[in-house]
């Protein structure tokens, strides 16, 4: 295996002789590797499924144990990256830059609210993972819990060890950024749902007479809704009943709103369970054509 320079990491585990468990410190170091092992697997998810990457150990040094690394790229779509000479060698290289971007944020927002946090660093990675000269038909899609989970993972493990520092080399430049051990991340709960049902009066703005959509009504604002009477939907098929401009129907509506951990509304879904009565907009007499 030819070493690339490019390709390559240092990772250094600093600890106090004779004053460390060392059951308990290479645990440790375990957990670091591991969870420079998962981002790098989320990583390489997110730009295509089909990339395959593993790490493996070039070197050992005395002192501090100190690692040397690589990222090795074993499989990628042949059409991911087009006009690109070698791009496993491109997206192992990418990898080693994208860890040190990650670590640097954790470092650069330690202030941040810890929401905020989360989200400057989710954005920047996905920043410079949209970098890459990918196929335009092949979006990335980085998976936010899984990816902050995987440096929650490393910074909480670094915790435990005197300091870790990783370093990227390249040519004659090594930079190194010592692993910020403050960043703690737990996978959000599911959004809360809030399910209300009304009684209410809807202008049909326009209605699904083929059955395969939703409903347009006028609420208190425009809304789409989904409508589950059967019996109504019957008659609409059977020309049993047509709407006029204007006409309304008092129905019952459910209406499910999901919310996030902090309460902001992420989703409102409307549901007509019964159409209970139809309100012509004008006199049955005056009514010309259906809609």
């Amino acid at each position: 295996m030819e070493n690339n320079e490019k390709d390559t990491y240092v990772l250094t585990f600093d600890f106090r002789k004779e004053e460390t468990n060392s059951v308990v410190f290479f645990e440790n170091v375990i957990n670091v590797l591991g969870g420079f092992e998962d981002f790098n697997k989320v990583i390489c998810k997110g730009i295509d499924s089909e990339i395959a990457v593993s790490s493996y150990l070039i070197d050992v040094q005395s002192g501090s144990i100190k690692l040397r690394l690589k990222d090795i790229i074993s499989k990628i779509p042949d059409d991911l990256l087009k006009d690109i000479t070698d791009p496993k060698a491109l997206i192992g290289h990418f990898l080693v830059g994208a860890k040190y971007k990650a670590l640097k944020l954790l470092d650069d927002t330690k202030a941040l609210p810890a929401l905020d946090r989360e989200t400057k660093i989710y954005d920047a990675i996905c920043e410079e993972v949209k970098s890459l000269p990918v196929n335009p038909l092949m979006p990335s899609n980085i998976d936010k819990s899984e990816l902050l989970s995987t440096i929650s993972t490393i910074s909480q493990a670094a915790k435990n060890i005197d300091k870790v520092s990783f370093g990227v080399e390249g040519q004659d430049v090594v930079d190194v950024e010592v692993i910020d051990v403050s960043f703690s991340y737990k996978v959000p709960p599911a959004p809360t749902k809030m399910v209300q049902v009304i009684s209410a009066e809807l202008i049909v703005k326009k209605p699904d007479l083929l059955g395969s959509s939703k409903w347009e009504f006028v609420f208190d604002k425009n809304i789409s809704a989904t409508v589950e009477d059967t019996d109504f939907l019957s008659k609409i098929k059977n020309k049993e009943i047509g709407f006029f401009c204007d006409d309304k129907v008092k129905a019952k509506m459910r209406i499910e709103v999901s919310l996030n951990e902090r309460q902001e509304v992420l989703d409102t879904k409307y549901f007509i369970e019964q159409i209970e009565e139809v309100i012509r907009a004008i006199p049955q007499e005056k009514q010309g054509n259906l809609i």
